[in-house]
C-alpha cells in the first residue's frame, strides 16, 4: 500500500471481557468488538462494542465511526484523548462472514464508491494485520477486571462474573485511550509510530470525511423488501406510513416491492428507497391510528360515518372576495382526499419536515397567469396578487417592493445574489476590519478563515472587499483590499502573476522569478494594498513538498516585507498547510466557520431568508424543526441551505403557494450534495 485509506482491513471478536449493566451493575456477558484498521499507517480507524452478534448492523456502525471526526464521540465520552484518524477508504478487505457478504453493505459500498474485497476462503493470514491488533487489544484487555483471558486453562479459577466492574460505556472509553496510546508507539514494521506515518500521509493524499452521520449509516442498515399498501409498509406487525408515501400509494399496482433499512436499536422509524432515484425517504414512522381491521381511508384515516357528507350549503359558500371556496377548489381538483376542511397554517405531518422530513423532490408546477383579474392559478387554489400584498409585515421593507412586482421579476430577485448577515459572518468582518487598520510592524497579525466547501467563506471576503472598494485618485488608483485566487498549482511564478492580474498590471512575458517578484512589490506599494487576501488556500497541498515549502516561504516573506496583514481562505487542508510550518502557525489566527447546528442561531438565519424573499405569505421555516430538516437536506454548508430556500422560494412562486412550507419543498427542484454525486455515479455507470 502506498497511501492512506487505500486498503481498510474490519474484523469482528467476542471480547475476553464480562461487562455489567449501567443500573445494577450485574454481569450481563460479553460483548463483540468490531475493528478496522488502515493497512498503510496501521492506524485504528473506527471501532464498535455491541452486545448483540456481528451482523450488517455493527459492520456499518464501524465504517461510519471510521469515516468521521471523532471528537464529538471522544467529548460523550469524557475522554481526553487525540484521534485524528478518520476517511473513507477505497477499498475494505473482510472475510467470508455472512455479515460482510450481505446486501447491505454490498449496496452501501455502491454508494459510496468503496470497493469490497474478501480475503481467499481457508486463508485467515491474509487478513493478518487486523488479526495482529485484535489480538494486541485483547492481551490488554486480559488486565481488566472482569476478563475471561484466551481459554478455560488461562482463566482458572478466576471469577470472571463476580470481578466484571466495567460497563460497554466504560469499556469504549478505556478502548479510546487504549488506541490513542497505541497510536503514539514505535510500531517495529513501520519503524515510526502510526500517528506519524498518518500525519505524512495525509499531507500527499487528504482523506475524504464525511459530516453526515445519519445519512452514512442508513446506507448501511439491514435492507427489508416490502409491498406498499394503501395504508403503508407492514414489518414485523407494526404498520409505518407518511404522507410522502401518498404519490406512490396512488400508483403501488405499477410498483415492484421498496427496498426499506431500518435500525434494529430504533423501530420508531424506517427509510424508504425512492423507486424513482437513489435517494431515501426518512420520516414513516409507525402510524398511531386505528388498530389493524378497522375501516380506514387511502390516507390512513378513519373513514366516516355512514350517510355523513358535507354541511348543507357548503359546497357553494363563498369567500369576502367572491371567489370559489378554495379547499372545495382543491376537492374538485382531487389534490386531498375528503375531510375536514385544512387549517390556513399547513398541519404538520408524520413524514415532513417537522419531523426528519423527506428529502425526496418533485417538479414544480408551472404557475399560468389569468385574464383581467389578474389571478394566478396554483396547488392552493386561486390566489389574487391584491389579497396577498395587503399586508407584507413578514418581509423585510427592502422586500416589500418588489413582492407587488409580476412573477418574471420576482422570480429574478430571487435568484439573485444576497448577504444574509448572521453573527459569525459579522464577527469575521469586524474582524477583517481590525485587521485592515492594524498599525504595521515587523510581525503582522494574519487570519485564516476555515471552513467546509460552500460554507460562506467567499461571501464574507467579497462582502469585506466591496465594504472597501477601490479608489480613484488623479494619478494612481489606492485598492485597499486586494483577493487573489491561489493558483490550482502553488507555484510561486504563477502566484506573483495572479498578483499582477488581479492588480490590472501589464505582464511581459517570459519575465524571470526575481523580476516578477520586484515588480509586484512595486504595483502593492504603489496602490496602496494594506490587506491581501489568498483564496482557495488548500490549492497549496495540491504541490511536491519542496514545492509546497517554497510556497509557504513566500507567504512568510510577503508578510515581512509588506507589513501588511494576510488573510488566507480555504477548507481544513489550509489549516493543516499553514501548521506544518511552526512559523506561520504562529502568525494566523484561525476564525473557523463550522458547519450548521439547529438551535436558535440557525433559527435567526431562517428567518432572515424568509424576510428576503418576496414571497405574499409567511413562510413558517425559523423553527426547531424546520432547521434539523433544512439543516440535514442541505448537508449544514450555508451555500446549500441558499440553494435549496432559493429552488423552494422560485416553487412557491411558479405553483402559486407563495410562502416556503412543506409543500414547496417537496416541490423544490434541489438535489444534495449526496444526492448530485450519487446521481452523477451513477450517470458514469
Amino acid at each position: 500500500m502506498t497511501a492512506i485509506l487505500q486498503q481498510v482491513q474490519m474484523d469482528h471478536t467476542p471480547v475476553d471481557l464480562i461487562v455489567v449493566d449501567d443500573r445494577h451493575r450485574l454481569p450481563i456477558g460479553r460483548p463483540y468488538l468490531t475493528a478496522a484498521i488502515d493497512v498503510f499507517s496501521r492506524c485504528v480507524i473506527g471501532l464498535v462494542v455491541t452486545l448483540e452478534a456481528p451482523s450488517a448492523l455493527s459492520v456499518g456502525l464501524c465504517l461510519t465511526h471510521g469515516v468521521l471526526d471523532k471528537r464529538d464521540w471522544l467529548e460523550r465520552l469524557g475522554v481526553e484523548a487525540v484521534w485524528p484518524m478518520s476517511g473513507k477508504p477505497l477499498e475494505i478487505y473482510v472475510d467470508n462472514a455472512a455479515e460482510f457478504r450481505g446486501e447491505a453493505l454490498r449496496r452501501g459500498c455502491e454508494q459510496h464508491g468503496i470497493k469490497l474485497k474478501w480475503r481467499p476462503p481457508g486463508r485467515p493470514h491474509f487478513g493478518g494485520i487486523i488479526e495482529r491488533v485484535i489480538g494486541t487489544m485483547m492481551q490488554l484487555v486480559h488486565e481488566l477486571p472482569g476478563t475471561t483471558f484466551s481459554n478455560p486453562r488461562q482463566r482458572g479459577d478466576y471469577d470472571s462474573d463476580s470481578k466484571a466492574v466495567l460497563t460497554v460505556r466504560e469499556l469504549e472509553r478505556w478502548l479510546a485511550l487504549a488506541v490513542a496510546s497505541y497510536h503514539g508507539q514505535l510500531h517495529s514494521t513501520l519503524g515510526q509510530t502510526p500517528a506519524a506515518v498518518w500525519a505524512a500521509g495525509t499531507t500527499v493524499t487528504p482523506p475524504t470525511t464525511v459530516t453526515g452521520e445519519t445519512a452514512f449509516v442508513v446506507d448501511f442498515l439491514p435492507v427489508l423488501r416490502r409491498t406498499l399498501t394503501r395504508t403503508g409498509f407492514v414489518i414485523d406487525h407494526v404498520r409505518y406510513f407518511s404522507d410522502a408515501l401518498k404519490p406512490w400509494i396512488a400508483r403501488r399496482d405499477r410498483l415492484n416491492r421498496f427496498v426499506l433499512r431500518r435500525d434494529p436499536r430504533d423501530l420508531s422509524r424506517i427509510w424508504v428507497l425512492d423507486p424513482d432515484g437513489d435517494a431515501y425517504l426518512e420520516g414513516a414512522v409507525p402510524d398511531p391510528g386505528p388498530p389493524a381491521g378497522h375501516p380506514v381511508g387511502a390516507a390512513g384515516r378513519r373513514r366516516p360515518a355512514a350517510g355523513a357528507g358535507p354541511r348543507p350549503g357548503r359546497r357553494d359558500r363563498a369567500v369576502p372576495d367572491g371567489r370559489a371556496d378554495a379547499h372545495n377548489h382543491r376537492h374538485r381538483r382531487g389534490d386531498h382526499p375528503p375531510g375536514p376542511a385544512r387549517r390556513a397554517t399547513p398541519r404538520r405531518s408524520p413524514g415532513g419536515p417537522g419531523r426528519g422530513a423527506p428529502q425526496c423532490r418533485a417538479t414544480a408546477r408551472t404557475g399560468r397567469t389569468g385574464g383581467g383579474c389578474g389571478t394566478v392559478r396554483g396547488d392552493r387554489g386561486m390566489v389574487t396578487p391584491g389579497e396577498e400584498t395587503t399586508d407584507l409585515a413578514h418581509l423585510h421593507p427592502g422586500a416589500r417592493p418588489v413582492a407587488l412586482l409580476p412573477a418574471e421579476e420576482r422570480l429574478r430577485h430571487v435568484r439573485a445574489e444576497r448577504w444574509i448577515g448572521y453573527s459569525r459572518a459579522a464577527e469575521a468582518v469586524d474582524r477583517l476590519e481590525e485587521l485592515l487598520v492594524w498599525p504595521a510592524r515587523q510581525r503582522m497579525p494574519n487570519l485564516l478563515l476555515i471552513g467546509p466547501t460552500n460554507n460562506g467563506k467567499s461571501m464574507i471576503v467579497e462582502k469585506f472587499r466591496r465594504l472597501h472598494p477601490p479608489i480613484s485618485h488623479p494619478d494612481r488608483e489606492e485598492i485597499p483590499v486586494l483577493v487573489v485566487q491561489m493558483p490550482s498549482e502553488p507555484s510561486v511564478i504563477r502566484f506573483y502573476v495572479a498578483v499582477l492580474a488581479a492588480l490590472g498590471a501589464p505582464l511581459r512575458p517570459r519575465q524571470r522569478l526575481a523580476e516578477l517578484e520586484q515588480v509586484a512589490l512595486a504595483v502593492l506599494r504603489a496602490t496602496g494594498v494594506r490587506m491581501l487576501v489568498v483564496d482557495e488556500l488548500h490549492n497549496v497541498l495540491a504541490g511536491r513538498g519542496d514545492v509546497r515549502r517554497e510556497f509557504l516561504n513566500l507567504i512568510r516573506f510577503l508578510g515581512n516585507e509588506l507589513r501588511i496583514p494576510l488573510v488566507g481562505v480555504g477548507t481544513r487542508e489550509a489549516y493543516l498547510a499553514i501548521r506544518s510550518d511552526d512559523q506561520l502557525e504562529n502568525r494566523f489566527e484561525p476564525f473557523p466557520l463550522p458547519p450548521w447546528q439547529p438551535g436558535a442561531e440557525a433559527c435567526s438565519l431562517l428567518a432572515s431568508f424568509a424576510a428576503s424573499f418576496p414571497l405574499r405569505r409567511p413562510s413558517p421555516i425559523a423553527t426547531e424543526e424546520m432547521a434539523v430538516y433544512l439543516l440535514t437536506r442541505s448537508e449544514g454548508t450555508i451555500g446549500e441551505l441558499t440553494r435549496l430556500l432559493t429552488d423552494a422560494a422560485i416553487a412557491a412562486i411558479d405553483s402559486g403557494e407563495e410562502a416556503i412550507n412543506q409543500r414547496t419543498l417537496l416541490l423544490a427542484s434541489y438535489l444534495g450534495p449526496t444526492e448530485r454525486r450519487r446521481l452523477f455515479e451513477r450517470e458514469l455507470v
